[in-house]
């Protein structure tokens, strides 16, 4: 009834089965990854996998995991599965080379489930969501739904990347591991931008008029993908480029085209260049 909207508690027992169906669902997103990937921290280790088929039975998700649901307010999605690689530092430190757990969401109508797991369970830290969202597991007391902030388009992809997360304890944080989301730095050729991609070894390119219009506060979007057979899903914002999603070329695809804003063409020696300007809400 979640889904269409209908209003409702949700018990201990029940929540229990929902938190391992997400974590269940979630999983095989992170399987895009390729072995060389793996190796440079993609991915998760064969153990998550090995680690939820031996709960199968009990209907329970992994330990050190955390869930949350809420209401979904956009209108791009009616059923999507996202995960993202999560790091735990100190405030001030640098961040680790490896990441030490991974965020979970499904969206189903207009429910959404958002989890995290830690595959450092000694690294557990309690989190709650900016948008204050009723907890779902480990369970504290019955969930109402729907409660806290709706999650809309402009916020989903921040929210599904994890940066929403809140660490309850003082001077620990708990983030987006950035070698997957945050690309290294890249250099002007001519009209266009060369893009390091998280892959490490490839490039891809872009006009570099988006550039200018980020700086004027225009940001744009648009995928691509590169040698590996990866794509990505690129944002132009003021302080460079940042990747939002990794996955197959179809997934990718997909998800461009759920993305508010207007198609624009650049055209220049090159050839043609699509890409999307996103509205005002999904700059800020």
């Amino acid at each position: 009834m979640f889904i269409l909207g209908e209003p409702g508690p949700i018990g201990a027992d029940d929540a229990r089965a929902v938190a391992a169906w997400v974590q269940k669902t979630a999983l095989p997103a992170m399987l895009v990854s390729s072995d060389a990937q793996r190796s440079l921290g993609y991915g998760l280790p064969r153990s998550e996998y090995r680690g939820l088929s031996n709960l199968r039975n009990e209907m329970q998700p992994l330990p050190a995991s955390q869930f949350w649901i809420g209401r979904y307010a956009g209108k791009s999605r009616v059923a999507s599965a996202w995960a993202a690689p999560l790091t735990v530092t100190a405030k001030g430190l640098p961040e680790p080379d490896r990441p030490q757990g991974y965020a979970m969401t499904i969206v189903l109508g207009q429910l959404v489930l958002h989890g995290v797991r830690y595959t450092t369970p000694s690294l557990q830290v309690e989190v709650t969501t900016r948008q204050e969202l009723p907890q779902l597991w480990p369970p504290a007391e019955p969930a109402a739904w729907p409660s806290g902030m709706p999650v809309d388009d402009a916020a989903f992809l921040g929210f599904a990347g994890g940066k929403d997360l809140r660490s309850t304890e003082q001077h620990i944080e708990v983030r987006p591991w950035k070698p997957a989301t945050e690309l290294p730095e890249s250099r002007t050729v001519g009209s266009m931008v060369k893009l390091p991609t998280a892959c490490g070894k490839h490039f891809v390119y872009y006009p570099a008029g988006l550039v200018d219009e980020a700086m004027r506060g225009r940001f744009y979007a648009f995928g691509t993908a590169c040698e590996c057979g990866t794509a990505y899903l690129i944002q132009i914002e003021q302080d460079g480029a940042h990747c939002k999603a990794a996955n197959t070329v179809e997934a990718i695809s997909e998800l461009y085209e759920s993305l508010p804003g207007e198609e624009v063409v650049i055209e220049d020696q090159h050839g043609l260049f699509p890409c999307k300007r996103l509205p005002e809400s999904s700059e800020h």
